[in-house]
């Protein structure tokens, strides 16, 4: 194999091992005037739902798995949570999945000189996108959203959710402003 075809191969694999890792991108953001100090207690929005449709639509034991993670990770918090409409906090969850295609293009050198042979081909994945609302039960104002996406890994979903929620409600509740 010729010096710059191992190169070639060894970029290819690279790229596509990089594009293996998957990273959560999380963006939160919350009401700065907001009392968390005063949330003891979280009961489920009647609306928390997932969006999607057909086979994209989320399914029944993945929401238990998301209710139960987040459910785990506000206990942690201490946060309680309670089935009465007289809840500190109201939990709300989205979950959607994009089908992405990418195109991906690599020049590679031509065996004795001349123009680089072109290669495309198009990479198929699934976005996820996960969002957590909490609201003041009093108001009905979101006081804290968050949100997650990563490319969804075959066989690992399960895995990546509850890292996701971990990494969503790491921060919570947020520090008081000064």
């Amino acid at each position: 194999m010729s010096k710059a075809l191992t190169q070639l191969f060894t970029l290819a694999l690279a790229l596509i091992s990089a594009g293996c890792a998957h990273p959560v991108s999380v963006s939160t953001q919350y009401d700065a005037h907001a009392n968390f100090a005063g949330m003891r207690t979280f009961a489920w929005s009647a609306e928390s739902d997932s969006q999607g449709d057909g086979d994209r639509a989320l399914r029944p034991e993945m929401s238990r798995h998301v209710r139960s993670e987040v459910e785990a990770a506000l206990s942690a918090k201490g946060l309680h949570k309670s089935e009465s409409a007289n809840a500190d906090a109201i939990v709300a969850f989205t979950a959607a999945v994009d089908h992405q295609h990418q195109v991906i293009s690599m020049y590679s050198p031509k065996p004795g000189g001349g123009t680089p042979r072109a290669s495309e081909w198009v990479a198929v994945f699934d976005l996820g996108t996960l969002t957590i609302t909490l609201s003041d039960r009093t108001s009905g104002q979101p006081v804290w959203f968050s949100s997650a996406q990563a490319e969804i890994e075959q066989g690992g979903v399960e895995g990546q959710v509850s890292a996701a929620i971990s990494k969503m409600l790491s921060g919570f509740p947020p520090s008081p402003r000064r």
